[in-house]
């Protein structure tokens, strides 16, 4: 199979590019036609953006009993819910490709997408438990002090944001102030799809999905030990989705960010602003993440 940094490369050729267009409007017809024929997915990678979602992704679908979706974020629920699920189905393969329910782990075939706005949108829970209330949900979560920086740097680099890290921070500080703590005493401003901060406070996010998924069905991972313990973490993934062992040619990080870590004043804020929050997150899942003691 062709390895995603060969794809790019060859995507950037005119030749290879034109022949791509026509490729791809033939196969989205073809998808269109036979949505009937298709599975919906045995697994989705729900969030969090930013914490390694993409990278996470495309290790398990190097795994040979794994078949990619069409795209890896379908967005279905967020952004093409209205086109309805023949649509999703179309993005994934044919029945007859896949054997989710074999006994035998090494005959065991499954597909999955990875869309990590997923976790973050209140009415998506109930939206996708009506339709694939089977699904196994991974979560992979980042320190949420080096989270919001990276979603910041994205925003700047999409041109989403002209003003300072500080200024932003400042700003939606200055929401949660305002906003009536609930009964454990936290305050959880009205939902914003652009708040950074919100993205960031997981254990919310977390009860809504439990309102309609069993903890069973959910896979809880941190962000940093995938990154530092990639093989390990793996095969703990594997385990979850009743997979064989697999041992990943390499590995690499998606979509890489670029920019200088953030420090100082402003990292021992924002960590002593998450504290309770990630200690309900603790509480919640059963898993300490210990995030408070890195510096």
């Amino acid at each position: 199979m062709i390895d995603r940094k060969t794809l790019k490369w060859i995507n950037k050729k005119p030749f290879f590019s034109q022949v791509g267009k026509i490729g791809k409007a033939i196969l989205f017809f073809e998808r269109r036609f036979t949505y009937r024929y298709r599975c919906l997915p045995h697994f989705v990678i729900i969030g969090s953006a930013k914490c390694g979602t993409g990278s996470l992704y495309f290790y398990i679908a190097e795994h040979p009993n794994v078949i990619y979706a069409h795209t890896k974020e379908v967005h279905y629920f967020d952004r093409n819910y209205s086109k309805g699920i023949d649509w999703y189905r179309s993005n994934f393969p044919y029945l007859s490709k896949v054997a989710p329910d074999s006994p035998k782990p090494e005959k065991r075939i499954i597909t999955g997408e990875a869309t990590p706005a997923y976790m973050f949108v209140p009415d998506i829970p109930q939206k996708m438990a009506e339709i694939n209330p089977g699904a196994k949900l991974i979560m992979i979560l980042r320190n949420p002090v080096t989270r919001s920086y990276s979603h910041y740097q994205m925003s700047v680099r999409k041109k989403r944001r002209a003003i300072s890290f500080e200024e932003t921070i400042k700003q939606e500080l200055e929401i949660f102030q305002k906003t009536a703590p609930d009964r454990s005493g936290l305050s959880i401003p009205p939902f914003d799809l652009n708040s950074i901060l919100q993205r960031s406070i997981y254990y919310n996010q977390i009860e809504r999905w439990l309102e309609y998924y069993p903890k069973e069905q959910m896979l809880f991972l941190k962000s940093e030990d995938f990154f530092n313990n990639t093989a390990e973490v793996m095969q703990t993934v594997f385990d979850y989705l009743e997979l064989t062992p697999f041992t990943n040619k390499q590995f690499y990080v998606d979509n890489p960010g670029g920019y200088k870590p953030l420090k100082g004043d402003i990292y021992e804020q924002l960590t002593d602003f998450f504290r309770p929050y990630n200690q309900k997150l603790y509480d919640l899942i059963g898993q300490d993440f210990g995030w408070e003691t890195e510096i």
